[in-house]
């Protein structure tokens, strides 16, 4: 994926590289929106939005490091595994 792209190719609706080949995209999935940290070709860490809105707004203030704004359903990291969120 390049900057040009922005994912497009692999379905994302938004893709911004971060630096150090790491990359915030946001793509559709059957009941959610799946925002995710990657690197070409890998997924590292990803939250499920049930809107496309939020997950969109999520994915532009997001800096891939710390936790992005809440809303997410569902998550998946490498540090904490797969969890569900107290609000959903």
């Amino acid at each position: 994926m390049t900057a040009k792209e922005g994912g497009a190719e692999q379905g994302y609706i938004y893709g911004r590289d971060i630096g150090d080949g790491l990359w915030i995209c946001v793509a559709p999935m059957l009941f959610t929106f799946r925002l995710m940290l990657c690197t070409e070709g890998y997924v590292i860490d990803f939250y499920c939005y049930e809107r496309s809105a939020d997950a969109l707004a999520a994915a532009a203030m997001w800096d891939g490091r710390s936790e992005p704004a809440e809303g997410w359903v569902k998550a998946h990291t490498r540090m904490q595994g797969e969890r569900w969120a107290s609000h959903a």
